[in-house]
């Protein structure tokens, strides 16, 4: 047999990022048995098998829906990965069903179109599960009401859910009908881990203990990010809003800091504020603004600023729901617009963008993000290029908004609490020649699904597609002492088996064939032990 052959179940390409329990980040074949990955629900997963192979692979990349003008470029921040073609894809596809008139000969009819989940059998001979558009047709004169009863009943069947939640190998995805392809599409998960990182620091810090303090270091450390000075605690912020500068002293006061206002120039609307220790006299606090000042502390010791350049650190997007709240509101309130119930965020650095886009989907916040080629900013940054990040409404977004400073910024939390969901990505796929690939299998009490670092919900790598390839292969090695002499194992076993894939009936009856071929044996006065698994 050729070991080509064996084919596993839902692999990746090498190089993909997963997400582990902890909410690190490890490459895929660099995951160890018995290390556990992080679940949709922030609960680990144990790895038991990691196994590697070469195949055929696919290209799967987040698809949105983007209208290219003459401000806005390409999108960025779009997750992919590549995968091997048995992957079985975790996806959601709605339950649609509607009715439309057709005139078909001179009589009018009543089409009931729907979207049905089926078995269905491929070229190569295997039954899969997929979703077709199905219909039923109705004459006009008694279409209505059948087709409203029709429309009812699909309504309330398997338990009037409101999507099919599915696997689908990605060689399969072709397969899909044109409508129900456009209407697929995978998850992402919020990170529900809440790590106490951050608050471990504050508490470590010479910043006063206590949950105010750690609100307060979490939106100044946003609004540094978004309008702060790289070389120092200087902020630049928006000198017609009141409603900052009040929360700026309220914050720094909590911080045991002074936030000392610079005159602004007549042309600007921008303000610099500085923030700095209270022990500071006013006459060196330029001097000594970063020396013995622990909001510059924090600003390095976290990573804040990273070889120069401002950075949103990894460890953020685990840290408890608050922290990353009011670090969010922090950038909001520095470098952000708010229409409605959507924000946009605008910043030039590249990390920046990234960082932002990581703790917004840990929150279960929809995040687009685009190229400008023209200056921008709310209080005239001299900035000529950048990103423009869009946090699309919903009820996660609202409860960041809600802790702005800025009261043109602030919306009203959600009085019911924050319920963080599963969002949508819709996706395209390319096919790419054979590669290596690397898998991660769960044990079996999981769900078999885990996070990828761009939380993207995957299935795990299953079992193989040719399991009997390898029992093929390690047999002829392995051998057996009999009266002295070695003789290979293959020699005294018969081997009758079926893929986990196949029907429960094709299963029943490998198990009465075994029973049978033992019996024949035994009648020839041979010893047999027969072991089924």
């Amino acid at each position: 047999p050729n070991s080509d052959a064996i084919i596993y179940v839902g692999c990746f390409a090498k190089g993909t990022e997963v997400m582990m329990s902890d909410a690190s980040v490890k490459t895929v074949e660099s995951v160890k048995v018995g290390e556990q990955v992080m679940g949709k629900d922030g609960k680990p997963r144990k790895v038991v098998a990691t196994p590697s192979g070469c195949e055929k692979m696919y290209k799967v990349t987040q698809k949105v829906a983007h209208k290219r003008t003459h401000t806005l470029n390409e999108p960025r921040g779009l997750s992919e990965y590549t995968c091997n073609a048995t992957h079985k894809l975790v996806v959601r596809t709605p339950r649609i069903c509607r009715s439309v008139i057709r005139k078909f000969k001179g009589t009018n009819y009543i089409d009931v179109i729907f979207f049905n989940k089926v078995k269905g059998s491929v070229e190569d001979g295997r039954v899969i599960d997929i979703v077709q558009e199905a219909s039923m047709s109705y004459p006009a004169v008694e279409g209505p009401e059948r087709a409203l009863r029709a429309i009812k009943e699909y309504a309330e069947a398997d338990g009037a859910r409101e999507f099919f939640e599915w696997t689908i190998e990605a060689r399969d995805i072709s397969l899909l009908d044109e409508n129900v392809r456009a209407a697929t599409y995978q998850l992402r998960a919020p990170v529900l881990l809440q790590n106490d990182f951050f608050s471990q620091y504050v508490s470590n810090s010479k910043f006063a203990s206590g949950t105010e303090a750690t609100r307060a270091l979490s939106y100044f450390l946003g609004l540094w990010i978004g309008g702060g000075l790289t070389d120092k605690t200087t902020l630049s912020v928006d000198s017609e809003d009141t409603s900052l500068f009040d929360r700026i002293n309220q914050f720094a006061e909590i911080l045991g800091l002074s936030a000392e206002q610079e005159a602004k120039e007549e042309s600007k609307r921008a303000k610099k504020v500085n923030l700095h220790p209270k022990t500071n006299g006013a006459e060196d606090a330029d001097r000594s603004l970063n020396i013995g000042n622990p909001l510059w502390n924090a600003i390095v010791d976290l990573e804040y600023l990273k070889d120069g350049s401002k950075n949103v650190p990894a460890y953020l997007s685990s840290d408890c729901f608050e922290n990353r709240e009011m670090f969010l509101a922090g950038l909001v309130d520095s470098e952000g617009h708010v229409r409605g119930e959507v924000a946009t965020i605008n910043t030039c650095h590249h990390s920046v963008m990234t960082g932002v886009v990581a703790v917004a989907r840990s929150l279960g916040i929809t995040v687009t993000v685009n190229t400008k080629g023209e200056k921008f900013g709310n209080i005239g940054a001299n900035q000529d290029s950048g990103y423009v990040i869009q946090l699309s409404s919903c009820d996660a977004l609202l409860s960041v908004l809600a802790n702005c400073g800025a009261v043109d910024k602030r919306r009203e939390a959600p009085a019911h609490g924050v319920i963080r969901e599963l969002n949508k990505v819709y996706f395209e796929m390319r096919e790419l020649g054979e590669d290596e690939y690397y898998g991660l299998t769960l044990s079996n009490d999981s769900d078999h699904q885990f996070l990828l670092a761009n939380q993207l919900v995957v299935h795990n790598c299953g079992e193989r597609g040719n399991e009997m390839a390898e029992a093929l292969m390690e047999f002829p090695e392995l051998f057996t002492e009999k009266n002295g002499s070695k003789e290979p194992i293959m020699k005294r076993t018969t081997l009758v088996a079926n893929t986990s894939n196949m029907p429960v009936a094709a299963r029943e009856a490998s198990i009465y064939t075994g029973i049978t071929l033992a019996e024949y044996f035994r009648d020839q006065g041979k010893d047999i032990s027969m072991i089924a698994d």
